[in-house]
């Protein structure tokens, strides 16, 4: 199973951005955790951070937030037309 993953809304909430150093909820990784884990899931990152921060920066983001998998990927921009 693969699980397009987006940051914003997902493992950040209103709660979580009014912390300083903390802006990912660490329940909803929990939850993201569980979820991984019983799909045995690899994860891509559909989020609009892969404008701001390099796929490595990302990964490493995420696990250290407790994420039990790295990501293996984004996804790629397409043109509209």
């Amino acid at each position: 199973m693969i699980l397009f993953f987006d940051i914003d809304g997902v493992i950040t909430t209103v709660n979580s951005y009014w912390r300083d150093k903390d802006f990912l909820d660490r329940s909803c990784i929990e939850n993201l955790n569980t979820l991984v884990k019983w799909q045995n899931a690899d994860i891509v990152i559909s989020s609009s951070w892969k404008y701001l921060h390099s796929f490595e920066k990302l990964n490493n983001i995420l696990v250290n937030a407790g994420l039990v998998k790295s990501a293996i990927g984004v996804i790629p921009d397409y043109p509209l037309s």
